[in-house]
């Protein structure tokens, strides 16, 4: 992140208890790692950046009466008082606040809206999904504060505010009684969190953890409510993943294929949804065939595939993806039955990827090697 954007949060925070005197945003981990962020966004200190540290220190050591933080932070001001000369105002400000009380933020965001905005203003709104739940206490408002932590994730890519979602996550789920409607949105949260984390870490134990909170969200979601081939396609997609990645469950590769095949049957041909859940089952048929070797699943897969693609718009994100998934199935067939046609058709979609994709692109790199892999392997 930029020196300007760190620079901007660390002040965010000392102007936030300025204003609100709420202590949780200075103790916060979080606001730790922002300090830290500041002087690592930077190669040499700036006056703003002692500064602006200094009086989060300082503001911190208020509420946490940990003195070799104070200590810390005087040590910092002193080094630019003459640069900020209202320094003792501003300190005064600050002793002021800790002797109010709690004032709650006015102002209810639309958490969705934040998306890709400046970490200064996700923690903005991460303070106000937790003034919310002081307000009011309703589930909404606490699934909101899951949902502004997971924006701050997705601005650091850190994973210790990975953890910090998930620790949100995981306290709503608990907390809700499985019969509220809104039982099943936990799960399914906390689920997806833990699928991230396996993609960052590679910990199986995340995996298992993951299914067993989708198989909580699919229990308690009613047939009939339409998110219910979300919440079977999310189980049976963990389950050939975990399949995939040396499960030791023998039922995962089965259970999941048939999981989403119903999901898939189950979902209206406008739902946005689609596409992904056509394409884990076809993964899910091409991961089958490596195990029984029946070819009546490389056909699927190959069919299953070509929906997949035609479900998804050119402009999407997944559309590379899922044309190099349909050229290796192609491919597959071809070294399973010398079927030239798969041969000449995995090429020919590799090479769409190569043109669409620049040198070096991991999708690049993966259709040359399939297009290398056509023109050396024999059936």
């Amino acid at each position: 992140m930029t020196y300007e954007e760190m620079l901007a949060a660390v002040r965010g925070r000392v102007g936030r208890f300025a204003k609100y005197s709420d202590p949780d945003d200075l103790l916060d981990p979080a606001c730790v790692r922002d300090i830290e962020g500041l002087w690592e966004s930077n190669t040499e200190s700036t006056p703003d950046m002692w500064h602006a540290a200094g009086m989060l220190h300082y503001a911190r050591s208020l509420v946490n009466e940990h003195e070799p933080e104070r200590e810390l932070a005087e040590s910092m001001l002193d080094r630019v008082r003459g640069e900020f000369p209202d320094i003792p105002s501003q300190l005064r400000q600050l002793d002021e606040a800790a002797n109010r009380p709690v004032a709650l933020y006015p102002h209810k965001v639309a958490v969705f809206t934040f998306m890709g905005s400046p970490l200064d203003e996700i923690n903005r709104v991460i303070f106000s999904a937790r003034h919310q739940i002081r307000a009011s206490g309703t589930w909404r408002s606490r699934m909101d504060l899951v949902d502004a932590l997971r924006l701050r994730f997705g601005c650091t890519g850190c994973l210790d505010d990975l953890d910090a979602t998930l620790a949100a996550a995981i306290e709503l789920m608990l907390s809700t009684p499985q019969p509220d409607p809104n039982y099943p949105e936990a799960p399914s949260v906390v689920g997806g969190l833990y699928q991230v984390r396996f993609g960052l870490t590679g910990t199986p134990e995340d995996l298992d953890e993951s299914a067993e909170a989708f198989r909580k969200a699919l229990a308690t979601s009613p047939p009939a409510h339409e998110n219910h081939p979300m919440h079977q396609s999310n189980l049976g997609r963990t389950l050939i993943a975990r399949h995939i990645y040396g499960t030791t469950v023998p039922t995962d590769l089965d259970e999941g294929l048939a999981l989403l095949a119903t999901a898939v049957s189950t979902t209206p041909g406008d739902d946005p949804g689609l596409g992904t859940r056509i394409s884990a089952l076809q993964q899910a048929h091409h991961a089958r065939f490596y195990r029984d070797h029946n070819l009546a699943d490389l056909d699927a897969a190959v069919s299953l595939g070509q929906d997949a693609v035609q479900a998804t718009s050119r402009d999407h994100p997944d559309h590379i993806e899922r044309t190099l998934e349909l050229s290796a199935v192609h491919l597959a067939r071809y070294q399973a039955t010398g079927t030239k046609q798969d041969r000449k058709t995995a090429t020919a979609l590799a090479k769409q990827i190569r043109r669409a994709t620049p040198e070096g692109h991991p999708f690049h790199t993966l259709a040359d090697q399939l297009i290398n892999t056509a023109e050396t392997i024999r059936p």
